[in-house]
């Protein structure tokens, strides 16, 4: 399959992760919404004392964090593709494969380049 009759596959994956991310930002978000705690199993401060609110607290406010990251992530991915510059690596320029940008079609590197970055020998560039 080619790059360009990816497109669609890839724009649909990367808009149902966002679409799932921004839901469980919302249900960290909103507290009175009937339901929402329970089924993010997300404490409850009246139950809890003081440090164990404040943990939870720091805890969701890093995970919310994380979420903001993740969702950058996606919208850069997302230009790319719409802009039709994905499927090569942005550190060396090598092809990324197409079972890569299937599993994972927010990256924008290589195998290698990515496991160098997780092996911490090279960080590559976004």
């Amino acid at each position: 399959m080619t790059t360009k009759l990816l497109q669609p596959r890839l724009l649909a994956a990367i808009d149902t992760r966002s679409a799932s991310i921004r839901q469980l930002m919302q249900g960290r978000l909103v507290d009175d919404e009937p339901g929402v705690r329970a089924h993010l199993d997300l404490h409850n401060p009246a139950e809890e004392d003081d440090a164990q609110a404040d943990a939870q607290s720091d805890l969701d406010a890093a995970l919310l964090e994380r979420y903001h990251e993740e969702l950058r992530v996606l919208e850069a991915a997302r230009a790319r593709i719409v802009a039709g510059e994905f499927g090569v690596c942005l550190e060396c320029g090598a092809a990324v494969p197409e079972a890569r940008l299937l599993a994972a079609p927010e990256s924008p590197w290589c195998v290698e380049c990515q496991s160098r970055a997780e092996a911490g020998a090279h960080r590559p560039t976004l």
